[in-house]
């Protein structure tokens, strides 16, 4: 069945599944038509699309623009949600390196404090790695995954 996409108010692009209820006998038509008067009085760029326009990888669904009956990825929102998840990765990493760092400052280990300071940096830096800054697809952008983040 078609779906129905949309431009809601905060610029996100919605998607539309009409659906039947097992216990309902409606046609498919009846479904859409349902669902299509549904839609939000401030709906933008309202566009009826064929199934296979919505994309299986939901990897930057909050980065997809509606064009022309069709979706594609606003780069620097896939570039902001990938950072987003190297974040969430090293946050745990973070974390021990810190525990790690004030074991170090209890014994007046020097070597060790800047032995982990480094590698603390280094996890920052992870957002600005060259290859995702360089990064022009969706595909080129979820290649970078540096191997410290597991």
């Amino acid at each position: 069945m078609k779906k129905i996409m949309y431009v809601d108010s905060e610029g996100n692009t919605c998607v539309v599944h009409p659906v039947i209820n097992i216990d309902e006998q409606i046609t498919d038509d009846e479904a859409f038509e349902r669902a299509y008067k549904k839609l939000p009085a401030n709906a933008l760029n309202i566009q009826v699309v064929e199934p296979d326009v919505v994309p299986k990888d939901r990897a930057f669904r909050n980065a997809w623009k509606l064009e022309n009956k069709s979706i594609t990825v606003d780069i620097p929102k896939a570039k902001e949600i990938w950072k987003n998840k190297m974040r969430e990765a090293r946050a745990p990493k973070l974390l021990s390196l810190d525990t790690e760092y004030m074991r170090a400052d209890e014994k007046g280990d020097a070597v060790k404090k800047a032995d982990v300071a480094a590698k603390k940096q280094l996890l920052r830096d992870i957002t600005t790695h060259p290859d995702l800054l360089a990064a022009q697809t969706a595909d080129e952008i979820k290649a970078v995954w540096p191997a410290t983040l597991g």
